[in-house]
């Protein structure tokens, strides 16, 4: 199955130095990413691809909330996020917020 999600501001955060998050993605649900002029493409099972649907609509939510990752904690959460499917990036980014 294929399908493609549009770019948004800041998303470049989620594709980490040199793509590096992009290729844990990829690796761990077991998905092909591309990234397109305008948006990135991915093929893999419906499951999967759903997963990766809401690792990405998570993080532009984050994102329009004023998060703001440091060089490496976006990758770490990705992991743990990946590992269990349970935990939502969002669920997971908000849990460690200052309040």
């Amino acid at each position: 199955m294929k399908t493609s999600f549009e770019f948004s501001p800041g998303i470049e955060t989620l594709f980490g130095p040199l793509d590096e998050n992009l290729r844990l993605l990829e690796k761990l649900l077991q998905v092909e990413v591309r990234l397109g002029p305008s948006a990135i493409e991915a093929e893999g099972s419906p499951e999967s691809l759903t997963r990766l649907e809401q690792i990405i609509l998570d993080f532009q939510a984050l994102h329009a909330e004023g998060f703001a990752f440091a060089n490496g904690d976006l990758r770490t959460l990705l992991q743990v996020v990946l590992e269990d499917p349970s935990t939502t990036l969002g669920s997971l980014a908000r849990s460690g917020r200052p309040r």
